[in-house]
């Protein structure tokens, strides 16, 4: 995680500087292009993702049989014994 962060804060680092040499060079029209096609890219990037998790769940859950084993199971009792005031 921290590994990740520390790439994050580089690549803002990096990205704001190229912001600066291109901001006196680029017209408005210029920035709101930048700026729908990183947006699109986003977009796209993210439902990927999605999609790609979201097909991986679908995989475990369809490939795994659970079954219960009697020999393992605990039974809570509390709701039976009529007192659900603790000691």
């Amino acid at each position: 995680m921290q590994s990740a962060r520390r790439r994050l804060d580089q690549n803002a680092s990096t990205l704001y500087g190229l912001h600066l040499q291109l901001a006196p060079t680029l017209s408005y029209h210029d920035w709101q292009k930048i700026d729908t096609i990183t947006e699109n890219t986003a977009e796209s990037l993210k439902q990927q993702l999605v999609e790609k998790q979201t097909a991986k769940f679908q995989r475990i859950d369809n490939t795994k049989q659970y079954k219960l084993d009697p020999s393992r199971m605990v039974v809570n009792l509390i709701s039976l014994t009529g007192s659900h005031q603790h000691p």
